[in-house]
């Protein structure tokens, strides 16, 4: 099979992504089980000469293109047994805040003019679609200068009411924190950044944001606590509460995610913990009292907050999941 082929096989099948590796089966992850599929068969030298990627002796790439309707994230990497690649596949379509049953408050969130909005969880949580979810609907309600900076380019944006520029490290630009410099220059209203992955980038970012722009990243952090103890750590040198300052400055709210399989049907719901940057939340985080925040959250549902387990638990009512599958997500068991 050729690799569009193995795409749209994939896609036909509805996995989020597709593994293949020397003297190995094409692996599917579908609703977010990795399953055997020994009946595709594969050449992966030619799959390489497919992509006809430039490595230039890299042990590892991550790249991005589009096969027909699909677009595709890719990332090669060396093992044991020689090269292997993950295709991560992204909807063809740019689904809405409402497509996927995300919080209400986010639509609230993509009307800010200013401040850092930080989306969070695992690998594979559905982060840059929610990214992407949160931009489609800036486009399509607000007249601004979007930039995107990522590695590699995910979803393709198509200018609405607003100017989008979309920039991938690499390619157009050295690096995230390179490109988070020059954008200032570059009138924008707003910048999205693929991800949060080094104090550079976030000290980068902080700054945009403290200069009036609307900035919006991802971070691998298991939650809104984490993720603001992994902020303010990147900040940190010998003055943490300068650190913890500049965050509670600029930070709007963090939206923390975990894709959990639906029940009694095909594909997979987002539950979220939503922390919003009242002044409560920003005491805690100039005081350093970080522990105290899943308590703030708890007492500001009204606000649009909700904590991970207060989502599962409105999953369950819906029968869109199973009490065993949020009891194996929450964090606190008894409150489901």
């Amino acid at each position: 099979m050729t690799l569009s082929e193995l795409l749209n096989h994939a896609a036909n099948l509805r996995a989020s992504d597709l593994h293949l590796s020397f003297n190995s089966p094409a692996f599917l992850r579908i609703d977010g089980e990795l399953i055997k599929f020994e009946n595709l068969k594969f050449d992966l030298n030619k799959i390489l000469e497919e992509l006809n990627l430039n490595l230039n002796n890299n042990r590892e790439l991550d790249f991005s293109f589009t096969s027909g309707a699909l677009r595709v994230r890719g990332s090669l990497y060396h093992d044991i047994n020689g090269i292997a690649i993950a295709f991560r596949l992204l909807p063809s379509k740019i689904l809405s805040l409402d497509d996927l049953n995300l919080p209400e408050i986010l639509k609230q969130i993509a009307k800010s003019k200013s401040g850092l909005f930080i989306t969070a969880g695992a690998a594979g949580s559905g982060k840059s679609t929610t990214l992407a979810a949160i931009i489609n609907e800036i486009n399509n309600t607000r007249r601004e200068h979007i930039i995107t900076i990522e590695d590699p380019i995910e979803y393709l944006h198509k200018a609405n009411l607003c100017l989008i520029h979309q920039r991938e490290v690499n390619l157009h630009t050295q690096n995230f924190a390179g490109a988070l410099k020059y954008a200032l220059r570059q009138d924008p209203n707003i910048i999205m950044i693929g991800e949060l992955r080094d104090a550079e980038t976030i000290s980068a970012a902080v700054t945009a944001a403290e200069t009036g722009h609307f900035v919006l990243a991802s971070l691998h952090a298991g939650g809104a606590a984490q993720a603001i103890e992994r902020l303010v750590a990147s900040l940190s040198s010998d003055n943490n509460y300068e650190a913890r300052t500049r965050i509670a400055g600029v930070l709007t709210g963090i939206i923390s995610q975990k894709l959990i399989k639906l029940n009694n049907a095909q594909g997979r719901v987002c539950a979220a913990e939503v922390c919003l940057a009242n002044n409560a939340v920003r005491n805690l985080i100039r005081e350093n009292k970080i522990y105290n925040l899943r308590t703030v959250i708890q007492t500001n549902l009204n606000q649009g907050m909700q904590t991970l387990e207060k989502s599962l638990n409105n999953l369950i009512k819906l029968n869109l999941i199973t009490r065993d599958d949020a009891l194996s997500f929450a964090d606190y068991k008894s409150e489901i």
